[in-house]
């Protein structure tokens, strides 16, 4: 695991922020995580209501929840899916009493398996672990199985939002800063919060009348996609569900770039194009980053001066 958690995304390692390691998501749960990550993508503050303007990201998710977003369930399984919380651990008593003392929860049964037969204690009523233990076995046995469940749930506190991952717990600034990373971790785009968002339709309404017109062909399926990549590599598709999101998304836009600019090679080749007056396709190796998908129907400063003169 790197320090810098850029230095992460390119080897595809766990991130860290504080407490917490996010992991990389695999092609093998990219369609589960496509449905999730729809909730870290609201464009809350083009909202007209101050009220939601002026909430943090998880208030807003929190609150906002109903039958039609799901806000609430997709947050808990994209965590689920990213943090990796483990179920349930078996801990010894000790550490069983530590947890309930600084008043987290513990789950006591008479078996290994607390699935059939278990029951959840903590101190919120300020019951000593010797008075509460006591109870317990008298109903569950003298020698029970204590156990530790990774939660992940939001409550509020003092009028303060919280969301607890992992027995930690973070702030709705820390929960800005996790989304950022899940989202930069996997390769998401997102948009620009200070452009407005009708500027943003409009650039997009441009961009698929620009596409329409150049004849871009429209992408195939995911499972398709997942085919291109396994010809492309000469992989098998177990071999391509083992793959990270970010990387299989580069991958597709790499392997697309490079058949763009073979084919456009040999063409201006053929025709015997001026390369001083008509620019070469940009080698397959270019940067694909530094490209602004509006870049087609946009126009610099620079480029709008030489067009006025």
């Amino acid at each position: 695991m790197f320090i810098n958690n850029e230095i992460s995304f390119v080897y595809d390692k766990p991130a860290k922020y504080k407490d917490l390691t996010l992991y990389p998501v695999t092609v093998e749960n990219a369609m589960e995580f496509d449905y999730y990550v729809g909730c870290l993508l609201v464009d809350k503050n083009s909202i007209p209501d101050v009220n939601i303007i002026s909430m943090t990201y998880l208030d807003y998710l929190i609150k906002s929840t109903n039958e039609d977003n799901f806000y609430y369930h997709r947050l808990i399984g994209l965590l689920n899916l990213c943090a990796k919380p483990e179920e349930r651990v078996v801990i010894s008593e000790e550490e069983a009493k530590d947890r309930y003392d600084s008043g987290k929860d513990v789950l006591i049964s008479k078996t290994e398996n607390p699935e059939t037969d278990s029951i959840e204690i903590n101190n919120e009523k300020g019951i000593s672990w010797d008075k509460a233990i006591k109870l317990i076995k008298t109903s569950v046995g003298r020698n029970p199985f204590y156990f530790k469940e990774d939660k992940i749930y939001p409550f509020v506190k003092n009028g303060k939002t919280f969301i607890q991952i992992k027995d930690q717990f973070y702030t709705t600034t820390d929960f800005d800063n996790i989304k950022k990373i899940i989202l930069d971790q996997n390769g998401v785009e997102q948009f620009d919060e200070k452009q407005r968002k009708s500027i943003r339709d409009d650039l997009e309404e441009r961009r698929r009348i620009a596409n329409k017109i150049k004849g871009t062909v429209r992408f195939c399926n995911f499972e398709e996609q997942m085919i291109c990549v396994s010809i492309a590599l000469g992989i098998s598709l177990d071999e391509v569900k083992k793959l990270t999101i970010r990387k299989f998304k580069k991958y597709i836009a790499r392997i697309n770039h490079k058949i763009e600019y073979e084919i456009n090679t040999v063409a201006y080749a053929a025709a015997g194009v001026d390369g001083k007056k008509t620019p070469y396709p940009e080698h397959w190796m270019s940067d694909l980053d530094d490209k602004n998908k509006y870049s087609g129907i946009t126009m610099s400063e620079e480029d709008l001066k030489n067009k006025v003169k």
